[in-house]
C-alpha cells in the first residue's frame, strides 16, 4: 500500500490544529468505497468495490489523443481524496444559496492547495497534477447496483452517477484570465448536500502523516458512527473482515494479510480520533470491539455511561 508520509510523530503545530475541530465533509458514497490509491492504469476501464449489498463501479474519464488512441484518466491518490473532500465541503457550505450548482475554483493553484491543507509553494509538476486530478474527478462516472431479496425474488436497482454536468479547468504559473469552475449534476449536488461530516484537522494530519488507507478508514468510520448517532441502534452488526476487504482492500490476495494491516491502521486512526475530541473538550470516543471474524462498532457513550462498555470493547480513553 502507498504511504503518503512518515506517521511516527506529530509536532506542536499539528496538535494545535487538532484542537480547533474544524469541519469538512465528504459525499457518503466515497466514505464507503473511497478512490484508488494508485493509478489503475491508462488501459483500465473500471474499478470495482463492494459495500454490503451495493456494488460500486467507477469508470474513468476517457480521452482520445491523435497517435495514441483511447486513454483512461483516473482520479487517485492523495490529491483526488483532498479534492473530493473540498468539493463536498463547498457544496454543504453553499447549499442554501447556490442555485446554479457551480463550484468556483480558486484563481491560483497556491490558494487551492492552502484550502486543501497543503501549505507550500506549488512545484512545477503540481500544475499538471492538480489539473489532471480535477479533470479526472469532474469527468468520471459511477454505477451503483443494489441487490435486494423480497419474497424469494431478487431485485437489482442500478443508477449511474456523473459528478459534473460541465467543467472549465485550467491553471498556469500566472494568474489565468478565465476562472475555473465545476458545475455539478443535480443528483450529485443533492448527494453532497447530505455529506458525512469529518474533522478538517484529522483529514490534514492523516493526509500529511498517515498512510493512504488510514484516511479511507477514518472516512468510513465517520460515516458509520454518524449513522449510529442518528439512529436508535446501539451497535452495528458484525462487520466481517472479508466484507471490509472487498470494500477497501481488494488488492490483498489473502484476507489474513489485509486484516493484520487494517487492525494496525485502525489503532492509529482511533488514537488520533480520540485525541481530537479530548483536546477539544468533547466527548464521543471511538468505540469498537475486535471479534472472531470481524469488527463491531458502538455508538459513543454519554457522560453518564462513560464507565460502561461492551465485552472486549476497545475504548482508547
Amino acid at each position: 500500500m502507498e504511504e503518503f508520509a512518515n506517521s511516527e510523530s506529530l509536532n506542536g503545530m499539528q496538535w494545535q490544529q487538532l484542537n480547533r475541530q474544524r469541519r469538512s465533509y465528504l459525499m457518503s458514497d466515497f466514505c464507503c468505497i473511497s478512490l484508488p490509491i494508485r493509478n489503475p492504469g491508462h488501459d483500465t476501464a473500471e474499478w470495482v468495490r463492494t459495500n454490503g449489498n451495493r456494488t460500486y463501479v467507477i469508470h474513468p474519464q476517457t480521452l482520445y489523443e491523435t497517435g495514441k488512441g483511447t486513454t483512461h484518466i483516473w482520479p487517485y491518490g492523495k490529491k483526488a481524496r483532498l479534492l473530493m473532500v473540498w468539493i463536498s465541503t463547498q457544496v454543504v457550505r453553499q447549499r442554501k444559496h447556490n442555485t446554479s450548482r457551480i463550484i468556483m475554483l480558486p484563481s491560483t493553484l497556491r490558494q487551492l492547495m492552502e484550502e486543501l491543507g497543503i501549505y507550500r509553494k506549488p512545484r512545477k509538476t503540481d500544475y499538471e497534477d492538480f489539473r489532471h486530478q480535477i479533470s479526472a474527478i469532474s469527468n468520471f462516472h459511477m454505477t451503483i447496483t443494489e441487490t435486494k431479496t423480497v419474497s424469494e425474488t431478487t431485485w437489482q436497482d442500478t443508477k449511474s452517477i456523473t459528478l459534473a454536468e460541465q467543467s472549465h479547468i485550467g491553471w498556469s504559473k500566472y494568474t489565468p484570465k478565465e476562472v475555473s469552475y465545476i458545475q455539478l449534476t443535480p443528483e450529485t449536488w443533492d448527494k453532497m448536500t447530505r455529506s458525512t461530516p469529518l474533522s478538517s484537522d484529522m483529514v490534514e494530519i492523516l493526509m500529511a502523516t498517515g498512510r493512504g488507507t488510514e484516511f479511507d478508514i477514518y472516512a468510513w468510520l465517520s460515516q458509520r458512527v454518524y449513522a449510529l448517532n442518528h439512529s436508535h441502534t446501539f451497535q452495528t452488526p458484525l462487520i466481517t473482515w472479508s466484507s471490509l476487504q472487498k470494500q477497501m482492500g481488494s488488492n490483498y490476495a489473502e484476507t489474513r494479510n489485509f486484516t493484520i494491516r487494517f487492525k494496525k491502521s485502525l489503532e492509529h486512526v482511533a488514537s488520533l480520533w480520540n485525541a481530537t475530541l479530548v483536546d477539544a473538550g468533547k466527548e464521543g470516543n471511538l468505540r469498537y470491539s475486535i471479534e472472531k471474524g470481524g469488527l463491531r462498532l458502538y455508538a459513543p457513550l454519554s457522560a453518564s455511561y462513560r464507565n460502561r462498555s461492551a465485552p472486549n470493547l476497545r475504548r482508547h480513553q
